[in-house]
């Protein structure tokens, strides 16, 4: 899956052996980002949360592409704010996150 801000790439997801039942499902995703990208970004969130637009973009099974999966996982976008402000300040990086550092994002 893409990552974007404000129509930005700002990194990549993967979500591995995945099983689709009825009801909720909750799963782990991993992502790869580009930290100095999504610092620059974050200047224009002061309260330290980032609109981040999650699009799917493929399906693997077994080492195959499923290339029938490709429009269907594009065609449904979500969006998740991710509070990156608290992050950093929970490492000490508060400063980073500029006017985030309201303490309450």
């Amino acid at each position: 899956m893409k990552l974007f801000v404000d129509g930005a790439l700002i990194g990549t997801s993967v979500i591995n052996n995945l099983t689709l039942k009825p009801g909720n499902n909750t799963v782990d995703m991993r992502s790869t980002t580009n930290q100095s990208l999504v610092l620059q970004k974050l200047a224009n969130y002061k309260d330290g949360i980032l609109p981040v637009d999650v699009v799917g973009d493929g399906s693997v099974y077994r080492g195959q592409y499923l290339v029938y999966y490709k429009q269907a996982l594009a065609s449904n976008k979500l969006r998740v704010d991710l509070n990156v402000g608290s992050a950093l300040r929970a490492v000490g990086l508060g400063a980073v996150a500029g006017a985030a550092g309201n303490g309450t994002a």
